[in-house]
């Protein structure tokens, strides 16, 4: 299937009347959920980015930078550091999602939300997310991974679009990596840039 196929069937995901409220960490797939489902005019779009002490402010800033450009309402959440997961316990990713999304979950329902949407791609199924879990406990939807987008469908995509997060590295916890039960205070930054030839 093409990217502009599965571009249609994100389209197809969404009903005239959903609000939509999408976990916006500012980051590639997020991104691109955004702003194609920004530039459709019948959907109700609105972006929420999370803030937490383990999450670096520069990546806050860029969000709140992009939905700006993109004249994208935006708000931008703040909480505490979760105790549950500071200890990095075994689960720590299905704690640290669980927590995330339900407060996400309050907001929604509070602000008339009928959709909560994340950016899980389709490479996100085949690995182990134990993050997944939670999502589908809370009922988050993943438009991405239902029209079957991979990473590198979205890295192009965004290239296409001349956007120049198209070139962001990942970033993940370098505790996710680590199975000693350190405190969690570190992050580790990788490029993974993967374009079709």
């Amino acid at each position: 299937m093409s990217s502009t196929q599965k571009t249609e069937k994100l389209v197809k995901l969404f009903k005239p009347t959903d609000r939509i409220l999408i976990a916006f960490s500012g980051g590639v797939d997020s991104t691109l959920l955004l702003y194609q489902l920004s530039k459709i005019s019948a959907l109700d779009v609105k972006a929420v980015t999370i803030k937490t002490p383990y999450i670096p402010q520069w990546e806050v800033d860029e969000a709140i930078a992009f939905c700006k450009e993109n004249n994208i309402d935006h708000e931008v959440i703040e909480l505490p550091f979760p105790k549950s997961i500071i200890t990095n316990p075994g689960d720590r990713c299905y704690r640290c999602k669980k927590i995330l999304f339900s407060s996400l979950k309050d907001y929604s329902i509070a602000n008339g939300y009928n959709i909560i949407a994340d950016g899980s791609n389709a490479d996100d199924a085949g690995e182990y997310r134990p993050g997944m879990k939670a999502l589908e406990e809370l009922q988050i939807r993943s438009p991405l991974l239902e029209a079957g987008f991979t990473k590198r469908d979205i890295r192009n995509l965004l290239r296409e679009y001349g956007l120049e997060i198209w070139l962001k590295y990942n970033t993940r916890l370098l505790s996710i990596y680590n199975e000693k039960k350190f405190p969690l205070i570190s992050f580790d930054y990788t490029l993974q840039v993967i374009l079709a030839p």
